[in-house]
């Protein structure tokens, strides 16, 4: 009897056994989401350059703080005596580098140039809205109008309002000269020769860069005026572009256009030698 029982346990365990069994195995898993994955990222990210296929102006005065007329008319004359306008052409954008990085621009002067008449552009200045962008500390703008316009006076000035990221003001000054038809002439406008004449016989020489930028320095650093100007006459002539600066040796003067300048001794010195170094080399 005792083994008519374990025999019948053994076969009831072994059914459920093989009922587990088979229920395991059809058991189907629950639907899981698809899983979407972002594609590898491939390439590199490309910054766009703000200056490119742009003309940049390195000739540019500046002054720090609100507009003045006499800030103006000294800005004027200082250009005058150390800078050449820059050559554009329709449809180049031009663009010039502030000293820091620019919150707010505007054009507020656009006036034609007349070295012989600062009153000109003092006063001839035209109410034109003119087209900016910045980034960073790069200020684009477009030229286009003047060519709108078809005007005969091809050099005009610009005078800008700089507002930084720190609210502080400042105000840039540039001339440029618009290319025409018959603006070949000043194709060297963009980095003009420096080429000194020896009034003694007319001797010309074009002077090397490192003498340009010796001269550059030097008026630059200068105080240019308009008044009580020492003019004893001149012995040497710097031309520059279609500008002349008269020179004196003696008496370290330099004029052009009504405006002047009286060297401190250091750079009387330099210039002096510069220009016995210049013609030393041509006269042995």
């Amino acid at each position: 009897m005792k083994r008519y029982i374990t025999i019948l346990l053994c076969a009831v365990l072994c059914i459920s056994l093989l009922a587990g069994c088979s229920k395991k195995q059809n058991k189907t898993p629950p639907d899981t989401p698809d899983i979407q994955t972002e594609p590898p990222v491939t390439g590199t990210h490309v910054i766009v350059d703000p200056t490119e296929n742009k003309l940049k102006i390195d000739h540019i005065l500046s002054w720090e703080g609100e507009f003045s007329e006499d800030k103006y008319f000294e800005t004027i004359k200082k250009f005058s005596a150390e800078h050449t306008s820059v050559l554009t052409e329709k449809e180049k954008q031009v663009y010039f580098l502030a000293d820091s990085d620019v919150q707010h621009v505007r054009v507020i002067r656009v006036a034609p140039v007349d070295d012989s008449k600062f009153n000109i552009e003092l006063n001839g200045y035209i109410d034109l809205t003119i087209k900016t962008e910045h980034e960073g500390k790069t200020v684009t703008f477009d030229t286009d109008w003047w060519y709108s316009e078809n005007d005969d006076r091809p050099v005009w000035s610009y005078l800008f309002e700089v507002t930084g990221n720190d609210n502080s003001v400042k105000h840039y000054y540039t001339r440029l000269r618009h290319k025409t038809e018959n603006s070949s002439l000043y194709s060297s406008y963009e980095n003009p020769a420096f080429v000194i004449e020896r009034i003694a016989d007319g001797k010309l020489i074009t002077m090397s860069d490192t003498y340009r930028e010796t001269v550059r320095e030097i008026w630059s650093a200068s105080e240019w005026t308009d008044k009580d100007i020492n003019n004893c006459g001149y012995d040497y002539i710097i031309h520059v572009g279609d500008k002349s600066h008269y020179y004196h040796t003696d008496c370290a003067n330099f004029t052009q256009n009504g405006v002047g300048v009286t060297l401190d001794k250091d750079d009387q010195v330099r210039i002096n030698t510069m220009i016995k170094n210049i013609f030393g080399a041509v006269d042995k």
